[in-house]
């Protein structure tokens, strides 16, 4: 029988987290679902984390080498079957009601195709470090989406009909492959996020992801803010909101580093 929800996990080398992630998945309080979860040829123990879990909705696909997260996520989305995709990432943890609350809100709004949540930030430890609120009316998220990318993308639950109407993840997207998407189904459809805390994200601090790697989350981000402009998704004015990430993204590494390191580590 066809699941409600498919949860989509992509995992590679995350033996420290995964775990938790898996259990706040199975402890939901809306159980109708499939769960997903791609091995992205990890090397080190998160897969025999995995398979330490004995519940029947888990289905484990191997990737025959590391393929990247865009397409492992693509590999994820053609074997789903639910009627929704919820996503969830390996270092995350959903609270016990976010699937509950978020098929409960599709149910009823059948115009709204995509909806994210509020998140509790947790360092790396898992202590809470805050609350982040995001617009919540399509309105209102749309005045916004190409200044900046108003959902974290563990909290999205998307009707499946609807991606095989826009297309899945663009595989060109080694990152901001959610922001590319979002901008390309809220370009269409109504998207919300519900006024509530559904998820605990884990906020790496500055200085733990490289310069380099930054580098290159804030060109595809810009990649996909140019694409939605040029195709003539949101309105030609908006190209200003280009300007703050142009320029960010045009400042050589070699100067950006000592700036991070005197403003963000003094």
């Amino acid at each position: 029988m066809r699941p409600k929800v498919s949860v989509i996990l992509s995992f590679f080398n995350d033996e420290k987290y995964i775990g938790e992630a898996i259990k706040s998945v199975l402890a939901q309080t809306f159980t109708d679902f499939e769960f997903l979860i791609i091995n992205d040829g990890s090397i080190d123990g998160s897969l025999e984390i995995v398979k330490s879990f004995v519940d029947k909705r888990i289905k484990i696909i191997q990737n025959p080498k590391n393929l990247g997260f865009t397409k492992s996520l693509n590999i994820g989305l053609t074997k789903a079957r639910g009627e929704y995709v919820a996503r969830m990432d390996s270092d995350d943890i959903c609270f016990p009601q976010r699937f509950e609350r978020q098929v409960k809100y599709l149910d009823e709004n059948l115009k709204v195709v995509l909806v994210g949540c509020w998140v509790e930030f947790i360092d790396p430890d898992g202590n809470s470090t805050g609350i982040k609120k995001f617009p919540t009316k399509n309105s209102e998220i749309k005045k916004v989406l190409i200044s900046f990318l108003p959902f974290r993308h563990p909290t999205l639950m998307i009707r499946k009909k609807v991606l095989d109407e826009v297309g899945f993840y663009d595989e060109s997207f080694v990152f901001a492959q959610d922001y590319e998407l979002i901008l390309r189904i809220a370009a269409k459809f109504l998207v919300a996020n519900l006024p509530e805390v559904l998820l605990k994200y884990r906020n790496w601090p500055a200085g733990s992801i490289s310069l380099e790697k930054q580098k290159q989350q804030d060109f595809f981000a810009l990649k996909g803010r140019i694409k939605a402009l040029t195709n003539g998704w949101y309105p030609a004015w908006q190209a200003i909101y280009l300007i703050k990430p142009s320029v960010s993204f045009l400042i050589p590494t070699f100067i950006k580093k000592p700036l991070v390191k005197k403003f963000v580590f003094k």
